[in-house]
């Protein structure tokens, strides 16, 4: 898929890509980095398909694992799903959903 530019809400707005196909046709992965304009948070993911979703996990400087997953993915809109790992290693907390559409 193309670059989308996107606005998910109130003062957010952004570019993204997803994971180019690789040889053959194969999906493959890339490595993400992502910085908050509005504060110090910092994320490095990999980003692969699982489907027709990109998952995306990382983890914080302090090892906390990330995971992104962005669902429904059309040509002008997708679904972001951020999520922490609990400091009991198997519940994924939500901490930000997004709808986001393409802005013309």
């Amino acid at each position: 898929m193309a670059d989308l530019d996107y606005e998910g809400g109130a003062r957010k707005t952004g570019r993204t890509t997803w994971p180019r196909s690789g040889p053959g046709g194969t999906r493959g992965s890339s490595r993400r980095s992502w910085s908050n304009p509005a504060g110090d948070h910092y994320e490095q993911q990999i980003g692969r398909w699982s489907g027709k979703d990109v998952v995306q996990v990382g983890a914080r400087s302090d090892g906390t694992p990330t995971r992104w997953m962005f669902t429904e993915i059309t040509p002008d809109s997708f679904h972001w799903i951020g999520e922490a790992l609990q400091s009991d290693g198997t519940t994924w907390k939500l901490e930000g959903e997004f709808r986001a559409k393409r802005i013309r």
